[in-house]
């Protein structure tokens, strides 16, 4: 597979939205074809709850809804 695409995300401020609409925010470090991303200095907002931080975060390429460079 070719994920030439995907690696344009790397190193770059991701946000990445999961299927129960929970959302990610962080610094991508990798990610393949199957969309199994690594992030770094990560933000975890969830219903509009206080965000809760991970220094560094996996999230299965399954439970991802969509991934969008992060302004």
């Amino acid at each position: 597979m070719d994920n030439a695409l995907y690696t344009a995300f790397v190193g770059r401020a991701v946000k990445v939205k999961i299927c129960d609409s929970s959302e990610f925010r962080g610094t991508s470090v990798a990610i393949d074809a199957y969309l199994n991303i690594s992030l770094e200095s990560v933000s975890y907002i969830q219903n509009g709850q206080e965000p809760r931080y991970y220094s560094s975060l996996f999230i299965k390429g399954s439970y991802i809804d969509h991934i969008a460079l992060d302004s």
